[in-house]
């Protein structure tokens, strides 16, 4: 009989005893210290419905960790994109592509490195990955494979522990059938029932143990089985279950869009007319015309982006003063007139991303801007953001293109021109002849170059507007979930800038799966990391400390009524690491050893090299975090591209901190297919990805200037299907 069990399964987490789950309480083992969630019923799951998270270190945690604590952090959740990625060219498939019965996935992935078990190591990156499990709303499976749910004393009778009584369930679940299951992992568990009647809680619990005492336990990663010298190498089956069910595009739930997410709908409107504009002074005033001044003169503009510039420039001062020369009259003064006192200021330029500025373009190599007067985009795929890069070349500019332009109105996902009028000839002494051109720029000298006005009348416009709240309704899941690091200003500052993702979530309505456009506007770390002294428990005298604590929002609006689900979780989630580490425990009578220190928690990194172990904070490179802190990449963002259309003709990318030449290269997942990055920094390429929805991907590059110094940054690049 048990061969034809099912031999896999996991926990779905929620909160602790909330509606109908108020049995659960710490008498029965719920709710005990360090517990943040409790095991739900299969249907009254939480999950994230996020497609994109963003994850950031705290000073805090930097200063503990360093370095090569970030590194160990951003390798778990390497692993976790990988997982959802499910494609070795970096297609985002998702969960649901991978093979019914997740033979993909290994059973156990913990490993010992026995050196760091001897010293006591508690590996940060498995750690990490666990807490990263159980924030994405997964439960210990041994722990609930079976478990109580009611406990009583039957009266009269002999007092505890004879005359009790319990009520035992399961809160395990198989990923294919549904139904409940005694095994993890392939390994199959019974239980007996802990009584201890006085004392703290847990008062009694159903506690597993595996039929074979030879069979492995605690294999998932969300079992929390952090032994000492462990580590995972990866997600197992079962865990991938627990995520795969809670992230199908199958699983239906109602649910109501989280903070900073916003609906759109589709409008059509018409425009009288959209008349151009002279490109020219348009691109004099840039450079030297703060946000505020450049919108008083073009109040539609959508300024996506601004970056300002310092230089040391010269300037010379006429001073004019009065004086008498000797042997004049009084009264009778000689004004004198000084010149070329000659002083250093600071002076600002400014560069400027656009979202709705279409300009013509009639010089070679010049990346497109817009060039088809009909055509429909996808959701946000607005025309390419515009880069105007400016900087002073001995006695020349560095410009755009000359002619005229227009401003589209806000949110334009597509339109189509009307008839063409032309309302004006004229000249603008500004630029002209060619001096040099690459990518990114085009130097001219200065001279006259003509332009013409346009005028378009009727002109359509498809816009994108809020529809008006964040509408509940019944919701796909996700299948995918793209971790992106993004820190702070400087990395130990305090400044995190926003960030804003575009992309679709489905509704069911009726048979029919409807799009609906997203927007949402990030103005803090969705995950944080942060680490501070953690106080230990102290449970019957037995002195513990807490490797990490973790918070976990839970949104619990849409539960189904007199249950206690559905429902989904909302960042911010912080993970907090115990600063007080290491840690040593001493008992006096502890195996007859006296005061033999044994350690209780000590962080640590490590592998199945040959390499040495990491101990924290001693263990920290001062050089890498310096790099870090000192060398910064631009652009933040990377605009988004379109399946089939060239990527911008080329985006490059710019650092600053360290000695020029940079080189650059990708050195986690990879860019959309079609696109590449050059050694120079340059993305370029026409996407390829054959994909039918909004698809984001995430990858990491990496800066390196000529003294072998070396940055990462996290970039995400959404490739929309074509028209």
């Amino acid at each position: 009989m048990a061969g034809i069990q099912s031999a896999r399964a996991f926990v779905l987490g929620g909160p602790i005893g909330n509606a109908a789950d108020n049995w659960q309480t710490p008498v029965i083992g719920y709710g005990l210290a360090g517990d943040i969630l409790a095991p739900k019923q299969m249907g009254q799951e939480y999950r994230w419905n996020l497609p994109v998270v963003y994850y950031a270190y705290d000073q805090n945690f930097i200063e503990y960790f360093r370095s090569n604590g970030m590194v160990e952090v951003d390798k778990a959740f390497a692993i976790l994109n990988s997982t959802f990625t499910n494609n070795p060219n970096g297609i985002a498939l998702g969960l649901d592509g991978y093979s019914s019965d997740l033979s993909e996935f290994p059973l156990q992935s913990e490993e010992i490195n026995y050196t760091a078990q001897a010293l006591g190591l508690l590996d940060l990156k498995s750690l990490t990955l666990g807490l990263m499990v159980e924030g994405l709303g997964l439960g210990e499976p041994e722990r609930y494979v079976w478990t109580l749910r009611a406990r009583d004393h039957i009266t009269p009778g002999p007092p505890c522990p004879d005359n009790m009584n319990y009520l035992v369930i399961q809160r395990n679940y198989d990923p294919v059938t549904d139904s409940e299951s005694s095994y993890v992992n392939d390994t199959l568990y019974s239980y007996i029932i802990e009584e201890f009647c006085t004392g703290p809680n847990p008062l009694a619990f159903a506690a597993p143990f595996p039929v074979d005492p030879l069979a492995p336990t605690l294999t998932a990663v969300a079992s929390f089985n952090w032994q000492l010298g462990g580590y995972y190498t990866g997600l197992t089956r079962d865990d991938v279950g627990g995520l795969r069910y809670m992230l199908s595009t199958n699983n239906l739930k109602i649910e109501t869009p989280g903070t900073g997410e916003t609906i759109f709908t589709y409008v059509t409107n018409t425009l009288p007319s959209l008349t151009t504009l002279d490109l020219s002074t348009f691109l004099n005033l840039l450079p030297n015309t703060d946000p505020t001044t450049l919108l008083g003169l073009y109040p539609n503009l959508v300024i996506t982006s601004v970056t300002t510039n310092y230089f040391i420039t010269n300037s010379s001062t006429t001073f004019l003063f009065v004086t008498n020369y000797p042997w004049l009259p009084a009264g009778f003064g000689q004004v004198i007139v000084q010149a070329n006192q000659t002083s250093q200021i600071v002076g600002t330029n400014y560069s400027y991303t656009f979202a709705n500025v279409v300009t013509n373009h009639f010089f070679t190599n010049w990346p497109t801007i817009f060039s088809v007067s009909n055509l429909t985009f996808s959701p946000f795929s607005v025309p390419p953001n515009f880069i105007l890069v400016y900087k002073k070349v001995s006695s020349t500019k560095v410009l755009g293109p000359g002619g005229d332009f227009y401003i589209l109105p806000p949110n334009v996902v597509g339109y189509i021109l009307g008839n063409q009028v032309i309302t004006n000839k004229g000249s603008s002494n500004v630029i002209g002849q060619i001096i040099s051109i690459d990518s990114t720029h085009v130097e001219f000298a200065d001279t006259t170059f003509f332009f013409t006005n346009y005028t378009y009348v009727n002109v359509k416009v498809i816009q994108l507007v809020p529809a008006g709240g964040n509408p509940t309704d019944i919701y796909q899941g996700i299948e995918k979930i793209t971790f992106v690091r993004r820190d702070f200003d400087n990395l130990i500052g305090r400044t995190w800038v926003a960030a804003t993702n575009n992309y679709s979530i489905n509704s069911i309505g009726g048979n029919t799966v409807i799009p609906h456009p997203v927007q949402r506007v990030v103005t803090q770390p969705d995950i944080l990391f942060t680490a501070q002294d953690i106080p230990p428990s102290d449970i019957s005298g037995f002195l513990s400390p807490f490797t990490s604590s973790r918070s976990i929002n839970f949104d619990q609006a849409n539960i189904l009524n007199n249950e206690a689900g559905p429902g989904t979780i909302q960042p911010q989630k912080v993970i907090t690491f115990n600063t007080e580490a290491p840690v040593y425990y001493n008992d006096s009578v502890i195996f007859g050893l006296g005061q033999q220190p044994l350690p209780e928690l000590v962080y640590g990194s490590f592998d199945g090299t040959t390499n040495a172990p990491i101990i924290y904070p001693d263990g920290s490179s001062i050089q890498d975090i310096e790099n870090q802190v000192l060398m910064q990449i631009t652009p933040m963002n990377l605009p988004n591209g379109t399946n089939g259309i060239a990527y911008t003709s080329g985006v490059q990318l710019t650092g600053t901190g360290g000695t020029t030449p940079y080189t650059w290269d990708i050195v986690a997942n990879a860019l959309p297919p079609g696109l590449v990055l050059s050694s120079d920094g340059i993305i370029s390429g026409t996407p390829t990805t054959g994909v039918l929805t909004v698809t984001p991907f995430d990858f990491t590059v990496r800066m390196t200037d000529v003294g072998a110094r070396s940055v990462q940054r996290d970039f995400v690049i959404t490739i929309y299907p074509h028209p």
